[in-house]
């Protein structure tokens, strides 16, 4: 299964993941060496990878769902 998420921050060795239907925690050495805070992150089978081209647009969709 497919999915998307925001990297809202990174607590020492644990990132903060943020999905349409709620938060976890994976360990930080999971996601790309390059993933910064407020980057799409794609989940595919406990496989990470960077989304570089979805990273705004994602976000804001994010924030719009969670003012609701």
């Amino acid at each position: 299964m497919i999915k998307y998420g925001t990297l809202v921050r990174v607590e020492g060795k644990y990132a903060v993941l943020r999905w349409n239907n709620g938060s976890s925690f994976i360990p930080r050495r999971f996601l790309p060496s390059e993933a910064r805070v407020g980057d799409t992150i794609i989940r595919d089978n406990h496989h990470y990878y960077l989304e570089e081209d979805m990273t705004p647009n994602f976000d804001a969709l994010i924030k719009q769902h969670y003012k609701k």
